[in-house]
């Protein structure tokens, strides 16, 4: 008989019965998860939170141990609440060569979109003119930003002038 208790009271306390499936708390404000966690027996404790492309602000994003892990009885659910949508900001980048722009935009978790060329009387061929959207916009991470790199300044018509006088040259 005390080996039965024994091994029932291990059950219970270490073994199999120790146990509950982690209940699934996405899409809930903390006070919801925390309360229902509550009515499960469970503890709740909110940790930093975390980007989502898909829940809303300040809902659950995630649980750990995840849903339908298992979890102790009267264990502790740790809860990651959503920032919402990453938001990145285009980084001034006119002036840079297309190769440091497209590492800043990297370095912010935007990417190039497409490229254009321009020419410019005072930005050197290869430098980047404008970006659209400009710098100091707000977009999603790993949104595009379109760039507009010059080809330094516009080529002008020389005419031919050979057998023209001095004054006629500087007129035409």
């Amino acid at each position: 008989i005390t080996a039965v208790l024994s091994l029932g009271g291990w059950g219970i306390v270490a073994g199999p019965g120790a146990f509950n499936s982690t209940p699934a708390r996405a899409n809930l404000t903390d006070n919801e998860a925390k309360a229902r966690l509550v009515k499960d027996g469970l503890a709740a404790k909110t940790e930093k939170g975390e980007y989502s492309e898909t829940i809303a602000k300040g809902l659950v994003v995630r649980t750990d141990p995840a849903s339908g892990d298992r979890v102790r009885k009267k264990g502790t659910v740790r809860l990651y609440l959503s920032l919402g949508t990453a938001v990145r900001t285009v980084p001034k980048l006119v002036g840079k060569s297309r190769g440091d722009a497209t590492d800043a935009l990297q370095a912010v978790g935007l990417k190039v979109g497409a490229l254009t060329e321009g020419y410019h009387d005072t930005i050197a061929k290869g430098k980047v003119i404008s970006t659209s959207p400009g710098s100091g916009n707000k977009l999603k991470a790993g949104a595009s930003v379109s760039l507009t790199i010059s080809q330094g300044p516009q080529p002008v018509d020389v005419p031919d002038l050979t057998g023209r006088t001095v004054d006629e040259a500087r007129t035409e």
